[in-house]
């Protein structure tokens, strides 16, 4: 999904001069004690790459690659407003400290600004077989597409096409690509 996010959106924290090493952990307990931001500054300029991931996790599995940058900001969001509440003496690193309320505000986030989708595994698996479908025929017309996904599946028409549907919305999915490396990219509707 790298090729899909502009170089600004994956690189929003990265500073001009790399900062003094140190653990992440210690960049928030710095932090919470002198209250310098620039310790703050550090923890992202070091988080980012596993921040980047996160977020291409969370756009993948909710088909939303185009807020990446917007769910990007819900994470550190989140995780600034918890550095106060978060004790370092108890254990657990601020990133396993979050975990729970950063999942939580992306789904809010997901919920008001995106909808959700939310199919069962059956319907997964028969979404993962006409997508394979769609992109092994590639030669073939949409109607002849749709007929075989029809017979494969025993699917009507109707579902087949709402498969179709969110399959265009999970088309950068590692999960839904047939062997061939192909993802389905082309609309029953053009």
């Amino acid at each position: 999904m790298r090729w899909y996010v502009p170089n600004e959106q994956l690189y929003m924290y990265r500073m001009k001069k790399k900062p003094p090493s140190m653990p992440l952990n210690d960049c928030i307990v710095q932090y919470k004690q002198t209250g310098d931001e620039k310790f703050l500054q550090y923890f992202l300029h070091f988080y980012e790459s596993a921040l980047n991931k996160r977020t291409e996790d969370f756009c993948e599995k909710y088909g939303r690659l185009n807020h990446f940058q917007d769910i990007k900001q819900v994470i550190v969001t989140t995780l600034i407003t918890l550095i106060e509440k978060y004790d370092p003496d108890k254990g657990a690193s601020l990133i396993t400290y979050i975990e729970k309320y950063v999942v939580a505000a992306v789904h809010d986030y997901i919920r008001q600004n995106c909808g959700v989708l939310c199919i069962s595994e059956y319907d997964y698996d028969n979404l993962r077989k006409i997508t394979a479908i769609f992109g092994v025929l590639s030669e073939a017309t949409e109607a002849e597409r749709l007929q075989k996904a029809m017979e494969e599946t025993g699917l009507p028409e109707k579902a087949v096409r709402e498969h179709i549907q969110y399959s265009e919305m999970f088309q950068y999915s590692e999960s839904l690509r047939p062997a061939g490396g192909a993802t389905m990219r082309t609309s029953i509707y053009s």
